[in-house]
């Protein structure tokens, strides 16, 4: 049985896919579209985006220095290589605030249980 999840693997990688320990995110859960702006509707505990204080109802202004028109695309320019930089805009309110935060290995801010999240519409 082994072998044959390996050759899996094996082929998974081939066609671009990651191992789920390389996959970095910050802790943005979920998001949705509201207004024409990216709202945050969850952020996981004790990931790099909750330190740095980005909570439910704040929005993601955007990502690396370029406004994000879709869930999907801030979805996947905020994931990356774990322990890499991604530089935010969040708009608390009135207040703008730039953070950057660092990507963690999905499994230290998910565990090892859950899917990947799936981008909101």
């Amino acid at each position: 049985m082994t072998r044959r999840f390996n050759k899996c693997v094996e082929g998974y990688q081939a066609s671009g896919y990651e191992k789920i320990e390389n996959h970095g995110v910050v802790g943005l859960s979920r998001l949705v579209l509201e207004d024409k702006a990216i709202k945050v509707l969850a952020v996981a505990d004790n990931s790099s985006a909750s330190k740095a204080g980005v909570r439910a109802g704040d929005i993601l202004v955007s990502v690396d220095g370029q406004p994000r028109s879709t869930v999907d695309d801030a979805l996947q320019a905020t994931n990356g290589k774990v322990g890499t930089d991604v530089a935010l805009v969040v708009k608390s309110g009135a207040a703008e605030r730039n953070i950057i935060l660092v990507r963690a290995a999905y499994p230290s801010v998910y565990g090892d249980g859950q899917a990947i999240p799936t981008p909101q519409a």
